[in-house]
């Protein structure tokens, strides 16, 4: 930041920034968690320490134009900075984005925040963007659902293989009705990890599971 010619960017020399700048530049700089400002109309950008993973080979960008670094994906998230320069502050989850900070394009996913940055008189006069990659986290979570769902298709068709064998089974010593109930049991013991499975086995109300197709029937 010191050393940097901030007299070529927008902003011009540091000598002449407005007092808000500076002190939100100076929150930037003793935070470790990764963090941007955007100023001016010309969307000029600040960045700490610990935004430059989230850059790649896009640093140096001191003092480039946030659309400019961020001009492939610059449609979606275009939008959201101007609704920051307008007032109103956005927070978004896992947010995907295809962007090319490597030399060739790829997948990411973001949780951040963009937030107005005001002028003493109350005017907007950029953004502050606090952003975290979770690009790793989304995909986790895509594979652990990938998983689930061969285990649930797994699980059917071993409850299909039980049933099949009970029924050889008990053919001569089980009534049709027991059958049936016994049956109806195997599928509501399907049903109900099915329930599980798209709560990632943390927890499934019993109001679901009474609500399946398959009720457990006892005697």
């Amino acid at each position: 930041m010191n050393a940097f010619d901030w007299s070529t960017t927008p902003l011009g020399p540091r000598v002449d920034w407005p007092s808000e700048l500076e002190i939100v530049v100076r929150q930037i700089l003793d935070s470790s968690f990764p963090k941007a400002i955007v100023w001016g109309d010309r969307f000029t950008t600040i960045y700490n320490d610990a935004f430059i993973p989230i850059l790649g080979n896009k640093h140096v960008a001191l003092g480039r134009s946030f659309a400019d670094i961020w001009s492939e994906g610059w449609n979606s998230i275009g939008p959201i900075a101007e609704r920051a320069y307008a007032g109103a502050p956005t927070y978004i989850e896992n947010f995907p984005l295809i962007i090319d900070r490597s030399g060739e394009e790829e997948q990411a996913w973001f949780t951040f925040c963009y937030s107005p940055l005001r002028l003493a008189g109350g005017s907007v006069a950029g953004m502050l963007d606090t952003v975290v990659e979770t690009t790793d986290t989304v995909r986790a979570q895509a594979s652990l659902k990938l998983v689930n769902e061969e285990l649930g298709h797994r699980l059917k068709n071993t409850l299909a293989l039980v049933q099949a064998i009970a029924v050889q089974t008990l053919r001569d010593a089980a009534t049709t009705k027991e059958m049936e109930s016994f049956s109806k049991r195997l599928g509501a013991l399907g049903h109900a990890h099915d329930i599980l499975l798209r709560q990632d086995w943390s927890s499934a109300s019993l109001l679901a599971l009474l609500w399946q197709k398959y009720w457990v029937h006892i005697g």
